[in-house]
């Protein structure tokens, strides 16, 4: 009898055509997978895929046994699942990757009432403004902001996302307050890498305007910083800024434009056959958690003076 993850690896091989990405969504050199491939095709007694040295393809026993072994490993998938979930106590690792700033305002307190609910699951977080891939990277779900077009990523919004040019009122102080969107040219703006082409929504309706300053970073941790020290003009999103925006040491800036709003909140897992009941639980508590959290405090978007 063959191994799991023999068939597991088979299977994604076979879906990728591919043993370097089939190792990488899997974990696993590509010698490692090489080496179980061989180790099926010698149990089974028959060639599963046909090599070339540019192309990799099932060969007709291939196609037969793939058909075979994907029913199997979903019912096994879902036989584990009916377990986990009857006997409540979903467990293992989960790997995360997460914007630096928006898990420090919003997820801390979140991941710790999760691990207080799910003693038996552990999380591996990466902080990072860069965007990572999910499916190279072997993460089980990532934190992501933006516009998401990765299909192979089952998404689950989690919150709006409202942006305003702000300022800390010492640097409005000294440089004055921007009247009209071009007045931005005069001012000094902090912006992340290769960001500085602001997309807005105004008056005119969707308008770009190229800003420029002495300050840029891969570190949207790191803008916020930069602004609150009084370095200059920033585009922020408001659940960032709006305690600095309702207290007044940060200032709105021709609040007639704002960022686009296609721009959102997500958590994002690979799609599988059958998502395992760690991935289910986090998803569901996440939502859960930032559902009354909107509900309380505007979609993470307070409003501001």
């Amino acid at each position: 009898m063959s191994s799991i993850l023999d068939l597991e690896i088979f299977v994604k091989v076979a879906q990728t055509d591919n043993m370097s990405a089939a190792g990488r969504e899997l974990g696993l050199s590509p010698a490692v997978v090489s080496k179980h491939i061989s180790s099926l095709e010698e149990k089974l007694q028959v060639r599963l895929f046909q090599r070339t040295t540019r192309q990799l393809g099932l060969t007709e026993e291939g196609e037969r046994y793939y058909e075979h072994v994907v029913k199997a490993l979903r019912e096994l998938y879902q036989a584990e699942k009916s377990v986990q979930l009857f006997g409540g106590v979903p467990q293992g690792i989960i790997k995360l990757t997460a914007p630096t700033i928006f898990s420090r305002l919003h997820m801390g307190e979140l991941i710790s009432e999760f691990l207080q609910a799910y003693p038996k699951i552990e999380l591996d977080i990466n902080l990072t403004d860069e965007v990572t891939d999910v499916l190279s990277e072997g993460y089980d779900l990532a934190i992501r902001i933006g516009v998401l077009k990765n299909t192979e990523l089952v998404e689950h919004p989690l919150a709006t996302n409202a942006r305003v040019l702000c300022a800390h009122s010492s640097y409005l102080k000294t440089h004055g307050v921007p009247t009209v969107l071009q007045d931005l040219h005069k001012h000094n703006c902090l912006v992340l890498k290769s960001q500085n082409n602001w997309i807005l929504s105004g008056p005119n309706g969707r308008e770009t305007i190229q800003v420029n300053g002495n300050l840029r970073s891969n570190s949207s941790d790191f803008i916020h910083e930069s602004m609150l020290l009084g370095q200059g003009i920033a585009l922020r999103s408001t659940w960032e800024v709006s305690k600095g925006l309702q207290e007044g040491y940060l200032k709105a800036i021709l609040p007639e434009y704002v960022g686009l709003d296609d721009i959102k909140v997500h958590i994002v897992h690979p799609a599988r056959e059958v998502t395992p009941a760690k991935i289910e639980a986090f998803v569901n508590f996440t939502k859960q958690k930032f559902l009354a959290y909107n509900n309380q405090n505007g979609a993470l978007n307070k409003p501001f003076p």
